[in-house]
């Protein structure tokens, strides 16, 4: 991304850039046209909400966007590990081990008891899915 190209991502004037900056606005159009040292690059680039060690993620009005257009707040990010350690741990284990136990039992049963539990298996990923889109989402309850 070019000097230029962040100037116009930023919220911005040029006269308030040159002075975030630091420089005058004569050293701005100087540098709008040959390029700006690194240094200046780096402060306008976190300006507009930009980090080279993010690719495609950007910052906008206290949220982290990804490349994919999803947002996150600060408050999200910081539960992810709680988050991981409710649903993968907690959940997710105790639903694989009960699973598990059906899947083995499965040797014995009729169709149409293996169509039930393939639905029983279906219906849990789902919830899982709808609990996991629900959190990203800001919702505060994660069950249907």
């Amino acid at each position: 991304m070019d000097f230029k190209e962040l100037i116009n991502r930023t919220d911005l004037t040029t006269a308030q850039i040159a002075n975030y900056l630091e420089i005058t606005p004569r050293t701005l159009h100087r540098w709008i046209k040959t390029g700006a040292p690194g240094p200046a690059m780096r402060a306008l680039e976190y300006r507009a909400g930009y980090h080279k060690d993010w690719p495609g993620f950007r910052f906008q009005t206290g949220q982290l966007i990804t490349p994919s257009g999803n947002t996150l707040r600060a408050i999200e990010i910081d539960q992810i590990q709680w988050f991981n350690r409710m649903h993968y741990s907690n959940g997710q284990d105790k639903t694989e081990r009960r699973l598990k136990a059906k899947v083995e039992a499965a040797a014995g049963m009729s169709d149409i008891a293996l169509e039930l539990l393939k639905q029983e298996i279906t219906a849990t990923m789902s919830n899982f899915q709808w609990s996991v889109e629900r959190y990203f989402n800001g919702a505060t309850s994660l069950v249907k």
